[in-house]
Order: structure tokens, then C-alpha cells, then sequence
């Protein structure tokens, strides 16, 4: 899969997408090197830019780190946000 130009928006989305298809939600966690290594394949500027964006969606309050940030979930509290926002910039891409 070639590499596309992706808005920052769209990266989050599509990191949240992911997290979301996978049923990632409060306790159910994912290693967060996986996530930034599939991503990375996807977008430009590789892993960097995707750790930023999750960074972001820290700060935010959408995701949630856990054993000294190795593994990441979707904040459950802002479960209609999240599909909002995926909504909005993935899919109606």
C-alpha cells in the first residue's frame, strides 16, 4: 500500500479507526509500537508524525496510555466524540 498525503485530522482519525475497529475500549489495550508501525506504512513522515498525533489525542482526552505509555485505548468517557470525529474526517473522505 503506497504511502498517501495525509491532513493531521485524517491521521487521527484514522488512529482512533483502527483502535475502534479493534474493540480497543477502556481495559483492552494495544501495544502502541504496533499501532505506530502499521500507521507508519501508511503515512508520510513514518512514525514521528504518528506519535505526535497520538500525543494529541492524549491531551485531547480520546486516548489513553497505560504501563509507562507502551500501550494505548480509547477513552470510553468520549465514546460519541471519537465516532463524531471519525465520522467527519475519515469517513466522508
Amino acid at each position: 500500500m503506497p504511502r498517501v498525503e495525509m491532513t493531521d485530522d485524517q491521521v487521527k482519525a484514522s488512529i482512533l479507526h483502527r483502535l475502534y475497529r479493534r474493540g480497543r475500549w477502556g481495559a483492552a489495550y494495544m501495544p502502541t509500537d504496533t499501532l505506530v508501525n502499521w500507521m507508519s506504512r501508511q503515512v508520510r513522515d513514518d512514525g514521528l508524525r504518528v506519535k505526535r498525533m497520538i500525543r494529541r489525542l492524549r491531551r485531547v482526552g480520546h486516548v489513553r496510555l497505560s504501563k509507562k505509555g507502551e500501550t494505548i485505548s480509547l477513552n470510553s468517557r468520549h465514546r460519541d466524540e471519537i465516532i463524531s470525529f471519525i465520522e467527519r474526517h475519515l469517513w466522508a473522505s
